[in-house]
C-alpha cells in the first residue's frame, strides 16, 4: 500500500471503526481473496472474480469503484497493494444509503489507509444508464406468457391496497389478520441471483410504501422517514431471508401502531401543524409567533384554540414534549443532566430538574436509575 504500511490487524481495526460509524456492511478480502474481516460479524464471502468484476482493470488499482449492486443498494470497492503485488480487497455495502454518504465513507476509508486526501472525481463512478440497457419487450413478453401458462401471478393489487389503507387508519390489529393470508407465492422477484438480496429488495419496497400511507395517515413526516430508515438500516444488515421478511412484516404493524396512537390526538389542521412544528424544532426556542406563522393563524387567536383543542397551554404543551424528550435521554444516552438541559434550550440545571420533577414526580437522576434498573 502506499503512503503508509499497515498489516491485516490494523486493516481489521479499520473496517471496525468504518461499520460503528457509518453502519455500512464492510469486508476485507485479504490478498488470496480470503474473507479477513466482515462486519457485521457473520458477512458473507465473495470470490475473488466476483468481487473484481465491478472494477475495471484501466482504473488506478487503489483507486475506490463505486458499483451498483443487485436492486436498490452500492457497492464500493478499495483495492489494496498494486496490480504485481496485490494486498487484498475492502468493500464496502451492499448499501440503500444515497451515493453520497457511500462516497463520504469512501473518502475516509481511504484517508486511512493511505494517508492521503481523495478527490471525489477519483472515484470510479460508471454511467449505469449508459451500461445497463433497457429491458427488451420480448424479455417482459415471454415472463408474462411463462406466467399465465403456469398459473403464477403477482399478488392482487386490491390487497395491497387494503394494506395500506389499515396502516393510513391506524388498523393494527385487521392488519396483523391480513399479513397471515398474503401467499408467499405471489410477490414478485427483485433479484434473480440471490434470495436474501431479494428479500430485502422487497422489504425495502414494502417499508418505502407504508412510510407514504403512515404520513398520509397523520404521522409527522419526519417520524415517518426516520423510522423508516432505520428498518432499512437493520435490513440491510441482516443475513437471513426468513428473518428479513419477519422484520418487513414487523414494521407494517409499527407504523400502523404510530399511526394509531397520533390519531388518538387528533386535532384541527391548524393545531396539526403547530404540534409538527414543535416536533420537528423541539431543540430550539419556540415561539408562539414562529407558531401562528406555522398554522397560518393570528398568534392571540392560536393560542386560544390551542388550549381549548388540547386542554393546555401552548407553553405547557412544550414544556411537556420537551421533558418527553428528556426522558429518552436520560434512559438511551449517558448524557450529563447539564448537558441534557443544554441541549433541549432550559435556563439552567436547576430549572430543568424543577420541571421535569413537577412533569414525572421524580429527579432526572431518579428517573435513570429507575429505568435502568
Amino acid at each position: 500500500m502506499r503512503g503508509r504500511s499497515f498489516n491485516a490487524d490494523d486493516i481489521r481495526y479499520i473496517c471496525k471503526l468504518m461499520y460503528d460509524n457509518f453502519h455500512i456492511p464492510i469486508r476485507y478480502h485479504d490478498r488470496d481473496g480470503a474473507l479477513a474481516a466482515g462486519y457485521p460479524p457473520g458477512q458473507p464471502a465473495v470470490p475473488p472474480e466476483e468481487r473484481d468484476e465491478s472494477v475495471p482493470p484501466d482504473i488506478p488499482y487503489a483507486a475506490p469503484a463505486l458499483s451498483a449492486a443487485d436492486g436498490l443498494a452500492s457497492c464500493l470497492t478499495l483495492r489494496l497493494g498494486s496490480a504485481g503485488q496485490p494486498l487484498g480487497a475492502v468493500i464496502m455495502g451492499p448499501t440503500v444509503k444515497n451515493k453520497t454518504d457511500l462516497l463520504n465513507a469512501g473518502a475516509l476509508l481511504y484517508y486511512l489507509i493511505h494517508g492521503s486526501k481523495l478527490d471525489m472525481a477519483d472515484v470510479y463512478q460508471p454511467s449505469l444508464s449508459s451500461e445497463l440497457p433497457a429491458v427488451p419487450a420480448q424479455d417482459v413478453d415471454l415472463d408474462l406468457s411463462d406466467r399465465r401458462e403456469n398459473f403464477v401471478f403477482h399478488h392482487d393489487p386490491i390487497l395491497e391496497k387494503r394494506m395500506l389503507q389499515y396502516v393510513k387508519e391506524g388498523r393494527k390489529e385487521e392488519l396483523a389478520d391480513q399479513l397471515d393470508l398474503i401467499p408467499r407465492e405471489g410477490v414478485g422477484v427483485l433479484s434473480k441471483r440471490s434470495r436474501l438480496r431479494n428479500e430485502k429488495n422487497l422489504a425495502i419496497c414494502l417499508i418505502t410504501l407504508v412510510t407514504r400511507a403512515a404520513i398520509d395517515g397523520g404521522l409527522y413526516p419526519e417520524t415517518a422517514f426516520t423510522v423508516s430508515d432505520l428498518y432499512i438500516q437493520h435490513i440491510e444488515e441482516l443475513q437471513d431471508a426468513e428473518e428479513v421478511g419477519r422484520v418487513g412484516q414487523e414494521a407494517l404493524l409499527d407504523f400502523a401502531g404510530r399511526v394509531r396512537s397520533q390519531k388518538s390526538r387528533r386535532y384541527s389542521r391548524a393545531i396539526a401543524a403547530c404540534q409538527n412544528y414543535i416536533f420537528n424544532h423541539l431543540y430550539e426556542d419556540i415561539t408562539l409567533a414562529q407558531l401562528a406563522d406555522a398554522a397560518g393563524l393570528a398568534p392571540g387567536y392560536l393560542s386560544q384554540l390551542f388550549r381549548k383543542e388540547t386542554g393546555i397551554t401552548v407553553s405547557e404543551y412544550i414544556q411537556r414534549e420537551k421533558i418527553e424528550e428528556a426522558g429518552k435521554l436520560l434512559i438511551y444516552t449517558d448524557d450529563t443532566l447539564l448537558a441534557i438541559s443544554s441541549r433541549l434550550n432550559f435556563h439552567d440545571q436547576s430549572h430543568f430538574i424543577k420541571v421535569f420533577k413537577k412533569h414525572t414526580g421524580v429527579t432526572p437522576r431518579q428517573y435513570r436509575n429507575r429505568q435502568r434498573e
